[in-house]
């Protein structure tokens, strides 16, 4: 599909309008490397063609150079196609294709098609970090990167799909190894640890993580930004671009759906560390601030590169994306740090709040209990092994303590527990026109690699949801809820915002789900990922491991700072949601967005899904 770019020469059209066999091709291509333009691979006999041919985004895994990476296309399927297609069929090729496809490391979504199998062959990375969707229509089977209905599904992870044309099936040749974290040793209880040299390794290979993905970035110029929140995640990453890349500048891309929204605070602090330790050379802070109108005259853009998850929660975070991807906005004066209206103790509200030991449960979890008193079963949890009538009798006849049963939370009268005070806003009004110079003109972001901080909750620990399963369910329960956000990564986060940010004609890259940090990290024994070295006694905040990097490199503020969703932190979701139901609490995350229903982004092609690949 066709993408939004930066110029005409960032985007490659290689005029794949071609028709054969009823098989329609087209492809656009971002060029990241410096490498000759790639050409239309067809052979003498047209024995085979590629429609997407991996997006020219695959590091080896032993061959990192870019010249050695372009040496790909000699082990290219249509190099396979011309010397080890048999002629009974398209199992050999299937086979072989996948021999290849499994000695790749890093992101890569692919479609092939053999005339002679009549067969398109389709497959994705085992982390899902390039998109690739597709769907039946009303003339036949479409893949793409881009689909612009939720007719179109999210290509599975798991192998690589055969679409027979002849047999009119679908097959699947599964990976022989799965996804890491699908592996039985994955935070496993038993794996050992080197305590003394375990932050110098995470340090280490996620300093080379990032260096793998900066290296060799075609253009001159600023070739490398962040979508920067401020946050710990991208502020570690900014500080590790700039190690990796010494004598360039770093361009951070900072959104704001409000001068008030905490991630402009907490992005000008982290600003003013990054600007302390490396000095004012070395990175450019893009202030982007997002009015209303903005948001609904791209509101159908946007809805058009959800794919098949389009939900109010999709839509908030895609929209904040997609306006820091698009790179317009006011640059920083790295003087705002002696204006008489900054104050950055006003981040105090946004930091992290001191841990507490873990309380120790009653019975098991999964234990049945019987109630003591009755014959209902009491709740897993319930210190008096009570059911909940029996509990609020209990509680009743004692005299009300301050402290009772956990699980059955008996609530107290208002008077003596006034309900939670809510989070303190912003007090500083932070405007991009505010930050900048006086005479600043607005500026679009030149760099074509954004690096972005997902899998770093996912893989260290960092959702609230992983706190409370920490604190109630121990170990076995963190790692099972921390497993159920690797596994879903591909279908919520990673194929969506490869397509929104590549709508910009820029590239993301992902430092966090690099394989050999995700081998690291997944050998260490869940309790050390989860309460630190101090243990459940003594536990550490939530990503320990990315706090304690952050403070070694003197980045202080960040290493403070509480987790905050994106559409939170740049106000999207409330600005959103009022527009939509005229409240911010009348709208769940998970509910449809309304803009779906339009007639204009109803997609008419798309009228049935394909049968399922799970």
């Amino acid at each position: 599909m066709p993408m939004r770019t930066l110029d005409k020469a960032n985007l490659e059209p290689l005029n794949f309008l071609t028709t054969t066999n009823g098989i329609r091709f087209q492809q656009c291509g971002l060029v990241e490397r410096p490498s000759p333009r790639p050409t239309r691979f067809q052979h003498e006999c047209r024995s085979a063609m590629i429609s997407h041919m991996f997006k020219r985004r695959i590091l080896l895994l032993r061959q990192r150079r870019r010249t050695q990476v372009d040496q790909l296309t000699k082990a290219s399927p249509f190099f396979l196609c011309q010397y080890l297609l048999p002629s009974d069929g398209a199992d050999k090729l299937t086979l072989a294709l996948r021999d290849l496809l499994e000695t790749l490391h890093g992101p890569f979504a692919m479609a092939f098609w053999s005339p002679k199998c009549h067969a398109l062959f389709v497959a994705r990375d085992r982390l899902g970090r390039r998109s690739l969707l597709a769907a039946r229509t009303a003339s036949g089977v479409g893949v793409a990167s881009v689909g612009s209905s939720v007719s179109w599904q999210e290509l599975p992870v798991t192998g690589v799909f055969v679409f027979d044309l002849v047999a009119r099936s679908v097959r699947q040749l599964p990976w022989r190894q799965p996804a890491p974290f699908a592996q039985p040793w994955w935070w496993s209880t038993d794996n050992a640890c080197d305590e003394a040299n375990l932050r110098l390794a995470f340090g280490r290979l996620l300093s080379e993580a990032v260096a793998r993905r900066v290296e060799h970035v075609a253009g001159a110029g600023i070739r490398v930004g962040l979508l920067f929140s401020g946050g710990l995640d991208s502020t570690v990453l900014a500080a590790l671009a700039a190690e990796a890349l010494p004598h360039e500048t770093i361009e951070l891309i900072n959104v704001a759906f409000d001068s008030r929204a905490p991630d402009r605070l907490t992005a000008l602090c982290s600003f003013q560390d990054l600007l302390r330790q490396y000095g004012p050379e070395r990175f450019r802070l893009v202030l982007s601030d997002i009015r209303q109108e903005d948001l609904l005259a791209e509101e159908i853009s946007i809805c058009r590169l959800l794919g098949p998850k389009a939900t109010h929660l999709d839509f908030n975070i895609a929209a904040a994306l997609w306006f820091a991807a698009r790179g317009r906005g006011l640059l920083c004066s790295p003087d705002f740090v002696s204006q008489p209206w900054w104050a950055p103790t006003a981040a105090s509200s946004l930091q992290l709040e001191p841990s507490k030991p873990v309380k120790p449960a009653g019975p098991s979890q999964n234990e049945k209990v019987s109630c003591v008193t009755c014959v209902l079963p009491a709740k897993p949890g319930c210190p008096h092994l009570s059911c909940k009538l029996c509990c609020r009798k209990l509680h009743k006849a004692s005299g009300e303590p301050k402290e009772w049963c956990p699980v059955h939370k008996i609530k107290a009268p208002s008077a003596e527990q006034p309900e939670a005070e809510p989070e303190a806003e912003v007090c500083i009004e932070l405007s991009a026109q505010r930050c900048a110079h006086p005479e600043a003109e607005e500026i679009r972001a030149s760099c074509r690699v954004l690096l972005v901080g997902t899998g770093a909750d996912e893989l260290l620990g960092g959702y609230s949801r992983h706190r409370t399963a920490r604190a109630k369910r121990g170990a076995d329960g963190t790692r099972s809820e921390m497993l159920k956000d690797l596994q879903r990564l591909w279908t919520r986060n990673l194929g969506r915002d490869d397509r929104i940010i590549a709508d910009h004609g820029r590239e993301a890259r992902h430092p966090f789900l690099d394989d050999h940090l995700l081998e690291f990290v997944g050998r260490l024994p869940i309790e050390l990922v989860a309460y630190g070295i101090g243990g459940e006694s003594d536990p550490a905040p939530d990503k320990w491991l990315l706090r304690e990097l952050a403070s070694q490199r003197g980045l202080d503020a960040c290493a403070q700072f509480k987790k905050r969703a994106i559409q939170f932190g740049t106000r999207i979701a409330k600005k959103s949601n009022i527009q939509h139901a005229g409240s911010n609490r009348q709208v769940r995350g998970d509910m449809a967005y309304s803009a779906l229903s339009e007639k204009q982004y109803s997609d008419r092609m798309c009228t049935t899904c394909l049968p399922s690949f799970y």
